[in-house]
């Protein structure tokens, strides 16, 4: 988590993720240039990413009821 997504809160929502006993991988990455929509999850799955802003401890609570920034078909680094 880069230090804008622990300032918005991402700490407790990293948290929350590993405690969902997810059967994916949760890790922590640094920016990616969308500090207004920080907290951010990344969820790639089947060859297709979906980026997730705003996100809360609770919102990964209530399965993930949480609203989409962006959908990408392919993420380039």
């Amino acid at each position: 988590l880069a230090i804008c997504g622990r300032a918005a809160g991402g700490l407790p929502v990293f948290d929350a993720l590993k405690e969902a006993n997810l059967s994916i991988p949760v890790d922590k990455v640094g920016c990616i240039g969308m500090c207004h929509n920080e907290p951010i999850v990344t969820v790639t799955q089947k060859g297709k990413t979906a980026i997730y802003g705003k996100v809360t401890h609770l919102a990964v609570g209530a399965r993930f009821a949480f609203l989409p920034v962006a959908s990408l078909k392919k993420v380039s680094k």
